[in-house]
């Protein structure tokens, strides 16, 4: 279950952040990653169903201790998301693997990515994280420079089609400073 929404202060005063699951959440993220990614990449069902099946595959896992999903909403309902999954399978050899980042196109320029990555790097530091992975497609610039101002280092770029179009998918890792 998510905690009770907290108001944001200014800059982003009007917003409520979630942590956690609450019903029809999957179900949003699922829709503005198809959304999206149909309009901007030309990606299909394909991307669609696999996102919505590996968000519902970390929902059925979720642990509030080593995972995250955190929704920013305002009067009109969700307008971003992102999680931490701490608890896949290769968590002890390449760390929390952030996921699921997206914001409907109305909330672009508001600081709103920013925020969301900072809110899941303190959490991953918090949770005792001693690295950090994630991928994204080449393309997504505005992604990549919040990813590389937290300290995310591209470290492996690929040609990929198991999204439905080729695609040039690219590792990021972030490595915790001793």
């Amino acid at each position: 279950m998510a905690d009770s929404p907290s108001k944001l202060s200014f800059p982003y005063e009007g917003l409520q952040i979630h942590r956690g699951w609450f019903p029809g959440v999957i179900g949003w993220v699922a829709a503005e990653h198809g959304r999206y990614y149909a309009k901007h990449w030309g990606l299909g069902a394909v991307f669609e169903a696999k996102v919505a099946g590996a968000l519902a595959e970390l929902m059925l896992r979720y642990q509030s201790d080593t995972d995250l999903l955190l929704t920013v909403s305002d009067q009109n309902g969700i307008v971003a998301s992102i999680t931490v999954d701490g608890g896949h399978a290769t968590v002890s050899q390449d760390g929390a693997r952030i996921r699921f980042v997206i914001a409907t196109e109305q909330s672009h320029g508001r600081g709103i990515g920013n925020l969301l990555v900072s809110q899941a790097m303190d959490f991953i530091i918090k949770a005792g994280f001693k690295q950090a992975w994630l991928t994204t497609f080449q393309g997504l610039d505005a992604a990549r420079k919040l990813y590389e101002q937290a300290g995310f280092v591209l470290t492996e770029q690929c040609d990929d089609q198991s999204w439905g179009i080729q695609l040039s998918e690219q590792r990021f890792d972030w490595k915790r400073l001793e």
